[in-house]
């Protein structure tokens, strides 16, 4: 029952003592970026943590500075304020900023995470902000929900506060759990500071903590909790000893409430001001699931449950009542093209919320954030938030 105790389940969960301390993370060449195409540094948290950051350069904007980059030392940046990617970044009006929330387990460029920099900043005019979130690699602390949406507010809050940067120009991509630190970001960015990004994109991600483990493998082999299924009493007894619990289909539930209401009641407002422009005051959502037919380590039924769970609130009758699951998927079939086996495209659209998902049929769970579908995505997205300026 060693699992049932926090220090255990966050270590199964998190994996984030799976460092490569032998991979120096503060010398991004190593992962083939171009000498200082990648700045290192450290961001605070609101409650005192410290967790490394890489921002990645696009790379004809890199090209156009290569100088004066270049001529810069190399390593951990002490002031990321003072270097020059971030004098690039903060003084570009057209610059746009891609924040990756990486899965567990690893650091900054493990697995795929230092390629899938390379190909968005290839070449785009997108930048890129990665966190280790605590506890991982250099980052101080340990993981907890909480914390790892403190750090993602953190990136946040530099994009936003110190380069100053506007939100219509910024995408959160989340991929595995990140996509559930995505998730909780947005949620509080919309609840709390009532902002909304260009778009949210979320790839191989999962509705929640208990139904995502009921189902989930490690590197799609070695199951943690599938074989207890045949024993129900007993799941539900480890399942309810949770400590953290990523309800990411609630959270995104609850920005759609958000943006709805938010919307309806302006709309009212936008009567009685007729100097009022009603497209100044709508609030938006764009959500993206993007997930692999043959992903074996988070079934890809799971983008199917936050769909669902997501529409709830656009989708009732004159009672007000929520449509059932069969009308549910009865409608999204209407929306649906069918691309070959087990691959699809369904998009949602209510006013100023959309909602897409794509199923995709190779990727697996970690090569897909390498696959057209993600980079097709984000152009889609900041294609969108161009035309609405």
């Amino acid at each position: 029952m060693l699992g049932t105790t926090p220090f255990v389940q966050r270590h199964i969960l998190y994996a984030h003592k799976f460092y490569q301390f032998w991979q120096d993370s503060d010398q991004p060449q190593n992962w083939g970026f171009a000498k200082n195409q990648v700045t290192s540094f450290h961001l605070p948290t609101e409650d005192g943590e410290s967790i490394h950051a890489w921002h990645v350069l696009p790379l004809p904007v890199y090209r156009q500075h290569e100088a004066t980059l270049q001529a810069q030392p190399t390593g951990h940046c002490a002031d990321v304020t003072a270097s020059e990617s971030f004098r690039i970044l903060q003084h570009d009006p057209s610059a746009k900023l891609i924040v990756y929330f990486h899965g567990n387990a690893g650091h900054l460029p493990s697995v795929v995470r230092a390629p899938s920099f390379r190909m968005y900043t290839a070449t785009s005019n997108y930048h890129v902000l990665a966190i280790d979130y605590r506890g991982f690699g250099t980052s101080s602390g340990s993981p907890t929900e909480d914390g790892l949406i403190l750090d993602g507010c953190a990136a946040l809050k530099f994009a936003l506060e110190t380069a100053g940067l506007s939100p219509d120009r910024i995408i959160l991509i989340g991929h595995s759990l990140g996509s559930a630190v995505a998730a909780g970001v947005a949620e509080r960015y919309a609840r709390v500071h009532g902002v909304d990004f260009a778009g949210v994109i979320m790839v191989a991600s999962f509705s929640n903590l208990s139904d995502m483990l009921s189902g989930y493998a490690i590197a799609g082999l070695v199951p943690i909790l599938k074989p207890l299924r045949s024993y129900p009493r007993v799941l539900r007894l480890i399942l309810g000893c949770l400590v953290d619990h990523w309800e990411s289909a609630q959270r995104l539930r609850n920005i759609v409430n958000i943006v709805h209401r938010s919307n309806v009641e302006e709309h009212q407002n936008v009567k009685k001001q007729t100097h009022k422009s009603q497209k100044d005051a709508q609030r938006h959502l764009r959500l993206s699931l993007i997930h692999a037919a043959d992903d074996n380590d988070i079934p890809c039924i799971e983008d199917d449950k936050i769909f669902a769970t997501v529409l709830g609130p656009l989708v009732r009758d004159a009672a007000g009542n929520e449509a059932t699951t069969a009308e549910l998927l009865a409608l999204k079939e209407q929306r649906t093209k069918h691309l070959g086996k087990g691959a699809f495209v369904s998009e949602w659209r209510d006013g100023n919320v959309a909602i897409r998902q794509e199923r995709f049929p190779h990727g697996g769970h970690n090569d897909i954030v390498l696959f057209p579908p993600v980079l097709l995505e984000i152009m889609r997205i900041f294609e969108e938030a161009a035309q609405c300026q």
